[in-house]
């Protein structure tokens, strides 16, 4: 995931994340922080049109402002680690 679009390594891939990304209602993300500023070989789509964006730690101050401009809520989830 770049900061400003997501993206897929195959072309195959990424035309049908695209299909489904187009008739949804509701578009949710689930991404761990090891992908922000990844770019693939081919854009699925921009930030606008992602709904809400699960990932389990803060992005950087840069994509929290792009994500706020694409009005995408966000929710970090933190790994519950119980021994």
């Amino acid at each position: 995931m770049s900061n400003s679009c997501l993206s897929s390594p195959l072309v195959e891939e990424g035309e049908v994340k695209r299909a489904m990304l187009e008739r949804a209602d509701q578009v949710i993300v689930l991404v761990d922080h090891t992908k922000f500023g990844d770019q693939m070989l081919y854009q699925v789509a921009g930030l606008d049109s992602i709904d809400l964006l699960i990932t389990d730690e803060k992005p950087s101050e840069d994509m929290m402002r792009k994500l706020e401009q694409h009005q995408v809520e966000l929710l970090v989830v933190a790994e519950d680690k119980h021994d």
